[in-house]
C-alpha cells in the first residue's frame, strides 16, 4: 500500500515516469487489485520481480538505480514465496529520486524507546478499552492494531470514546460502546461462494484516469442503493480455501469427498498423483511421504 499511495502522489506532483519496483509478482503484492489497477490506469509503471541493489550518485545526486531480477523460491515466514535473486541479470534505471516505501511503522520520537510500549510493532493497550498502561492514554487505529483498514481504525476510536466517557462521567456517562458483531456461519458463506471468483469493485469513478492525475481531489462518487448492496454482497475470495471443493471436482480416483464443507482424503482410494495440491488454490493440501 505506502509504495502504490506513494506512486500515485509522485504523479500528481508532476513527475515524469514513475515506477515501482517490487521483488515478488503482482499475486503476492500487498495491496488490493483495485488499487493497483487505478495506479496503472494512471501512468505508475509497476516492475515485478526485480529489486534495488545500488543507487548510483554523482556530486550527491541521484543519477539513476541499479536493479537485479529475481524469481520465486519456496515460502518464508510471511508465507509468501520468497525472492532468489538471479545472477548476472543487473540492469540500471535512470531516476533523478528515490522513495523507499518499505511497509508502515509507528513513528517515534529521538528520545522514546517504542521497545517499552510497544509489541510487535503496536502500542500496548487494552484490546476493550485502548487505555495504554499509562491511566488517561489512550491508542487507536493502526498505533494500537497494526497495520488495519479504516472501518477497524473508527471501531477503535469509538471504543476510545466510550471508555473516557465512562471514566470520566461514571454512571453520566452518555457514549454507547460499540457492540460487539457476531462472525458470520463461516461453512454457510463457503457452502453458497466456494467456488466463486473474487469480484471485482463496483467501479463508482467519475474522472478518468489521465484527468485524476492533475490533483488530489475525489474522482468517485457515492455508490446508489442498488450498488451499495451489490458492493457489500460480493465475494472477495478471502482465501480461507476450506469448503471451495476444487480438489474432490478433479480427483480422478473420486478419493476426496466433502465432510461438514469441508475436504476429506480417503488414502484407500487415493493414489498420490498430486493434482489437488497443485491445483488447491489456497495451498492447503500437501503430499506426505509414506513409509
Amino acid at each position: 500500500f505506502s509504495a502504490v499511495d506513494a506512486a500515485r502522489t509522485c504523479l500528481r506532483l508532476g513527475a515524469g515516469d514513475v515506477y515501482i519496483a517490487y521483488r515478488r509478482t503482482k499475486d503476492e503484492m500487498p495491496a488490493t487489485p483495485e488499487e493497483i489497477t487505478e495506479a496503472e490506469e494512471e501512468g505508475v509503471k509497476i516492475m515485478y520481480l526485480v529489486s534495488p541493489k545500488q543507487i548510483v550518485t554523482d556530486k550527491g545526486k541521484i543519477e539513476s538505480i541499479r536493479l537485479v531480477n529475481f524469481v520465486l523460491g519456496e515460502k518464508d515466514a510471511s508465507d509468501r514465496r520468497r525472492p532468489v535473486e538471479v545472477e548476472g541479470t543487473e540492469f540500471t534505471l535512470e531516476a533523478d529520486t528515490v522513495i523507499s516505501a518499505l511497509g508502515q511503522q509507528l513513528d517515534s520520537l529521538p528520545d522514546m524507546d517504542l521497545s517499552k510500549v510497544a509489541v510487535d510493532g503496536k502500542i500496548k493497550a487494552d484490546p476493550n478499552t485502548f487505555e495504554t498502561n499509562i491511566s488517561g492514554v489512550y491508542t487507536v487505529g493502526d498505533a494500537a492494531l497494526g497495520a488495519s483498514d479504516i472501518i477497524s481504525a473508527i471501531a477503535s476510536g469509538k471504543r476510545a470514546a466510550a471508555a473516557v466517557d465512562k471514566k470520566l462521567s461514571g454512571s453520566e456517562a452518555v457514549i454507547r460502546p460499540v457492540e460487539e458483531l457476531k462472525q458470520v456461519d463461516l461453512n454457510h458463506v463457503l457452502e453458497t461462494k466456494g467456488n466463486a471468483p473474487r469480484t471485482a469493485s463496483v467501479r463508482n469513478y467519475t474522472v478518468e484516469a489521465h484527468k485524476r492525475i492533475n490533483g488530489f481531489e475525489l474522482y468517485s462518487r457515492p455508490f446508489t442503493e442498488t450498488e451499495a448492496v451489490q458492493e457489500a454482497a460480493r465475494c472477495l475470495n478471502c482465501g480461507c480455501g476450506e469448503g471451495c471443493m476444487i480438489c474432490a471436482d478433479i480427483c480422478n480416483a473420486f478419493a476426496i469427498s466433502s465432510v461438514d464443507t469441508k475436504p476429506f482424503v480417503d488414502k484407500e482410494e487415493c493414489v498420490g498423483c498430486g493434482i489437488c495440491v497443485w491445483r488447491c488454490p489456497n495451498d492447503n493440501l500437501e503430499m506426505i511421504p509414506s513409509n
